[in-house]
């Protein structure tokens, strides 16, 4: 539950970006390997696809971008969950699979933190990110045009197309 409310804070703080140069992909389910992937939000513009990963946490977030795991502190309590920069990465190889094309775009992977989370020892070469920057982020990372505008109708369209379906009868993809 926490994480559809941080998705749909995430989600909302997306609708800022204009929609002329930016489309907006929310809750993503797409075939992987024998199973699913689902990503939580896929910004395309001129520059590439943004792939995003969000988390709602609170307390302290300690991690390394190569971490099989990373952890939550509040007070004294300890909780560890998966790496979410790793996460991403399984996110962008299942989209890099959908077409050919795929592997030629630009994939920007954001993990941004959609709760009241502090970063506290995070370290990572790709952007780990409070709401609060994620716009921003965005617009001054789409600068170089690579893509025109039907080339992003058509990988947004292809993406929609490619949504994983369930099987009658089945409880899970």
């Amino acid at each position: 539950m926490k994480g559809n409310f941080g998705e749909r804070r995430v989600a909302a703080k997306l609708r800022r970006l204009r929609k002329r140069d930016y489309i907006v992909l929310n809750n993503i389910l797409i075939p992987s390997g024998q199973g699913s992937s689902q990503i939580d939000h896929i910004v395309i513009c001129s520059s590439g696809v943004f792939v995003i990963e969000t988390k709602h946490y609170k307390g302290w977030i300690h991690g390394h971008q190569k971490s099989e795991n990373w952890s939550q502190t509040i007070f004294k309590h300890h909780t560890r969950f998966k790496n979410p920069i790793r996460q991403n990465w399984t996110h962008i190889f299942a989209l890099r699979k959908i077409h050919p094309n795929f592997q030629k775009l630009k994939y920007y992977p954001i993990v941004v933190f959609s709760g009241r989370a502090r970063l506290k020892n995070v370290t990572s070469e790709l952007p780990v990110l409070y709401l609060w920057q994620l716009v921003r982020y965005i617009r001054t990372e789409n600068h170089q045009n690579r893509l025109s505008p039907s080339q992003m109708l058509w990988i947004a369209e292809t993406i929609k197309s490619t949504k994983f379906k369930k099987k009658k009868g089945s409880k899970k993809p």
